[in-house]
């Protein structure tokens, strides 16, 4: 019975499935982000990254709820990519899709006009 042990090694080898869909929508320099909870269970970590999805990222949060959401309200006008993992059992899945999202500077308020 030798098989054991291969298929066990198997399984700890191969990366956690994670049904993520990460969507991202950034509103009044807060993203919020939402997914699909993996079947394996667990936590997520948030990784986010200044500019487009080949810049470097970085751990946002840590053991955030498997089935989100998570808000990530330290943003500020600018381009960030997110991407986020499974660890389940102190195991961390491969990264997810990568969103982007752009954050506008929030318009000037209270314009007033006077004739003379």
């Amino acid at each position: 019975m030798k098989r054991l042990p291969l298929i066990l090694a198997l399984l700890l080898l191969t990366p956690l499935c994670y049904g993520l869909g990460v969507t991202a929508n950034g509103a009044a320099h807060t993203v919020s982000l939402t997914w699909t909870a993996s079947p394996d269970g667990g936590t997520v970590n948030v990784y986010r990254a200044s500019g487009a999805c080949t810049a470097t990222f970085s751990p946002l949060t840590t053991n955030q709820a498997s089935a989100g959401p998570y808000t990530d309200s330290t943003a500020s006008v600018g381009t960030f990519s997110y991407q986020i993992t499974a660890v389940v059992g102190g195991a961390e899945s491969a990264p997810s899709n990568c969103v982007t999202v752009t954050i506008s500077p929030q318009p000037p308020t209270g314009l007033t006009a006077a004739s003379h």
